[in-house]
């Protein structure tokens, strides 16, 4: 199957850089018009967009669109999965994606890489870089742990790249 092309995805949608929305320029289905926004949100939060009996992420499709390319990773500045707006997309390498990663919804610290261990009944900083994971100390303390996270971030981020939350 070959591979989706810039002018193919310029024939069949319009995207607005300015609000991230797409829209038909045909009729692609019996039950969608040309002029109909197109894709839907799914339950993890990305707009999907369905070519050719081929799911493609919005985000994705955007910088294609604009590019002539479709990257490995796309990553949304503001975390916002469904915010396609141009201004709110950059072309990243799996480590900056994962940065930017939302902070989980079981997390009690309120910081990415600390967690309290119930084990050892301390705080755990830990951060994982370049495809390793890295232990950086059991803590007493939840402020030396965050602090402890926060140091090896400043050192091995590239930081245009990284949300708290």
């Amino acid at each position: 199957m070959k591979r989706l092309s810039q002018a193919e995805v310029k024939r069949l949608l319009h995207y607005s850089a300015d609000t991230g929305v797409f829209t038909w320029l045909i009729k692609p289905s019996y039950c969608v018009n040309a002029g109909d926004v197109a894709g839907t949100t799914c339950t993890n939060g990305y707009v999907n967009i369905l070519i050719k009996r081929k799911r493609y992420k919005a985000h994705r499709l955007a910088w294609l669109y604009m590019t002539g390319r479709m990257p490995e990773f796309v990553d949304h500045e503001n975390g916002k999965r469904d915010d396609n707006r141009w201004e709110n997309l950059r072309e990243c390498d799996p480590q900056q994606n994962a940065i930017n990663a939302k902070l989980r919804a079981d997390n009690k610290s309120g910081v990415k890489g600390v967690y309290w261990s119930d084990k050892s009944c301390k705080w755990i900083a830990q951060a994982n870089c370049n495809g390793k994971r890295f232990f950086l100390g059991r803590f007493n303390d939840l402020t030396a742990a965050i602090s402890a996270r926060e140091d090896f971030v400043k050192n091995n981020f590239d930081l245009r790249f990284y949300r708290e939350n």
